[in-house]
């Protein structure tokens, strides 16, 4: 695994805060699922959405830049010789403790590093499986193209969640406190929480731009995205520690879902909880991107309870 560090800060020393880099790495890769390092590359950069956007046109990456707010990006190609090429960026404003603390000193940023990391492992598993972009399969309409697009980001986030807890379980071993758990747990939950919140509002929104459009909507598609993004993540903390299950952690868990419920968003949780229940017994054996049909379908349950539905031109009518 290669490492570049690419930052103006005249107080760094290369050969110390690699080493402090070197030995977190050491720390969380002891937690991470073994996969193939040799063509990964970490870059740490203070000029991320530069460097991110450069990599991408100098690989024909179809997809340019990242999301809003976005702190790291894993970009990744396929070269002649059917290797998968992985760079992932960091933007050094968030990571630099991870440069220049113990991990414990810094088990938040050591926690969304290894998130990062967990993509890079699914990316492995999935290389071949699922697609970098579902609008260029033939065998799709354009509504399900989408559908598995945001589906296929869903999984994404919840295998790299569930992978990044591996380094709280460390750190709660050695610290004796589960403050770092109570943390992660807390904003991940609260992330579900906000968009949830957020439902009454959007399901006006959404039937004004239908309306206004001739069907084209793309509100209902960011909010998909946004409520599978977080719920997502947050599943994949559950799941890892068990919370839905194990009595001692149990209050977590039944706290956050009451919170849910009461903001209407209970049952299609507890679906998608099952759902990546289901989808764990068989990753990575996994045929196709067809396997994330469950997924798919419920989108669609959650389009409906808004009030909508979509044709297979991606067109929007309220029902």
């Amino acid at each position: 695994m290669d490492i570049t560090i690419n930052s103006t800060n005249e107080e760094y020393s290369f050969a110390k805060v690699l080493k402090t880099l070197k030995d977190n790495l050491d720390f969380i890769l002891s937690s991470t699922p073994s996969m193939p390092l040799d063509n990964v590359k970490l870059v740490f950069t203070e000029q991320f959405t530069v460097g991110v956007e450069a990599y991408q046109k100098e690989n024909g990456i179809s997809l340019v830049g990242h999301s809003d707010g976005t702190i790291a990006k894993v970009c990744h190609f396929v070269d002649s010789n059917n290797i998968l090429n992985t760079t992932v960026f960091f933007d050094l404003s968030t990571f630099h403790p991870v440069l220049e603390f113990t991990a414990t000193e810094c088990p938040y940023e050591l926690h969304l590093l290894q998130h990062e990391l967990g993509h890079v492992y699914d990316d492995h598993l999935m290389n071949g499986i699922l697609p970098e972009s579902y609008f260029e399969q033939d065998s799709l309409t354009r509504t399900e193209s989408l559908l598995y697009q945001l589906a296929g980001i869903a999984w994404s986030e919840f295998q790299a969640n569930k992978i990044s807890v591996g380094i709280v379980g460390d750190i709660i071993q050695i610290s004796k406190s589960i403050d770092i758990f109570r943390k992660i747990f807390e904003n991940s939950a609260n992330n579900v929480c906000n968009f949830s919140s957020k439902f009454p509002d959007q399901v006006e929104v959404i039937k004004e731009e239908i309306s206004n459009e001739e069907g084209n909507c793309l509100s209902i598609q960011y909010y998909t995205k946004d409520i599978l993004y977080y719920s997502s993540q947050y599943i994949g903390i559950v799941l890892a520690f068990g919370l839905d299950e194990e009595e001692g952690l149990k209050q977590f868990y039944d706290e956050a879902l009451n919170l849910f419920k009461k903001l209407d968003f209970g049952k299609e949780f507890e679906e998608l909880l099952y759902i990546f229940k289901d989808l764990q017994q068989t990753y990575p054996a996994w045929e196709d991107f067809y396997a994330l049909e469950p997924l798919t379908k419920w989108i669609k349950r959650l389009w409906y309870k808004v009030g909508v539905v979509a044709n297979d031109g991606l067109i929007f009518y309220v029902v």
